[in-house]
């Protein structure tokens, strides 16, 4: 999987297309700790709010290497200052002033009191942070390259230790409660958090996992590259394909997200979106071709999308549509 126009996808490197040689996927640049792409584009790699008037985006400038972070407040987007904060890859919150960030170089990063902050996240290792999620506001996770996983618990970040061998990057994190959390990532990588320890679950798969979802315990997605759609349903991960039967048709898949079981949207390369409606997969137009990053809502009816070359996306419960002008200063 590459994040480019020259055959593969993204999710927090951009890949720059080079005739000459083949490009690094996404998790070798995230493994590398650096960016694979120079391109002065901004690209929306995170999305969280606490209700349809509070809405956040996070993410890079990929030319200045530096994060940008805008806030939709039910009528305009704004533009917040990120001068001197990392690229950012993942958001998540309990409230307006509650809202977090995991970032490159170890970075999480904080807004409360209407401002931005970074700070170390306990992790023994300096690569990014990529995927964060929480069930309340002092029992956070954050986990990134080379396996990292630290957890905030009110006071502190703390590095905490996965299953398996060192070095399987995880990308996405989500839980249905404080006792049940699952973690995603390289080479299909899945491990999930029994309040106790994490422990290894195979899925079945080698491709590369980005992100997890569920509408609880027993019904839980996983998507990644090639097209892999994965569900959990309390007692082994299982394929689940595209109403095509072909998972090769729709490329690499980025975020999961739904507002219930009969309602679930799949982003990905090339402005793929997927709706799940508890029986099978669709194809929904987006009107776009840049790549999708992250799709999160409120409901039916009050969907985002967002991705590469700032954009955002709306589903208004009928139909996509693009947001007519940038985030603006």
């Amino acid at each position: 999987m590459t994040k480019e126009a020259a055959g593969a996808a993204l999710l927090g490197c951009l890949v720059a297309w080079r005739a000459t040689a083949p490009a690094p996927t996404a998790i070798e640049c995230w493994e590398a700790a650096e960016a694979c792409s120079q391109a002065p584009e901004m690209v929306h790699t995170g999305l969280w709010g606490s209700g349809p008037d509070d809405v956040w985006v996070v993410g890079t400038s990929t030319g200045q290497r530096t994060g940008t972070f805008a806030h939709w407040d039910g009528v305009t987007w704004t533009r917040s200052p990120g001068a001197g904060l990392p690229p950012s890859w993942g958001a998540w919150g309990t409230g307006p002033d509650d809202v977090w960030a995991v970032a490159d170089r170890g970075t999480v990063l904080h807004h409360g009191r209407g401002a931005w902050n970074a700070s170390r996240s306990g992790t023994i290792k300096d690569g990014p942070l990529l995927g964060v999620w929480g069930s309340r506001s002092d029992d956070v996770w954050a986990v990134g390259a080379h396996g990292l996983i630290t957890h905030w618990d009110g006071l502190t970040w703390s590095s905490a230790s996965g299953p398996g061998a060192p070095g399987g990057t995880l990308v996405g994190v989500w839980g249905s409660g404080a006792g049940d959390v699952w973690a995603v990532g390289k080479d299909g990588r899945a491990i999930r958090w029994d309040g106790a320890s994490w422990i290894a679950w195979p899925t079945g798969v080698r491709h590369h996992l980005f992100d997890v979802w569920g509408g609880g315990p027993r019904d839980v997605w996983a998507v990644g590259a090639g097209g892999t759609i994965l569900h959990f349903d309390g007692t082994a991960w299982a394929s689940s394909l595209p109403s095509s039967g072909r998972s090769d048709v729709v490329g690499d898949l980025l975020w999961v997200w739904g507002s219930g079981a009969h309602d679930v949207w799949v982003v990905g390369w090339g402005g793929t979106i997927l709706h799940g409606d508890g029986a099978a997969w669709t194809a929904v137009p987006s009107g776009t071709s840049e790549t999708l990053n992250e799709v999160w809502g409120t409901g039916t009816a009050n969907v985002w999308a967002v991705g590469r070359a700032g954009t955002i996306l709306h589903w208004d419960g009928h139909r996509w549509s693009a947001l007519r002008s940038a985030p603006r200063e």
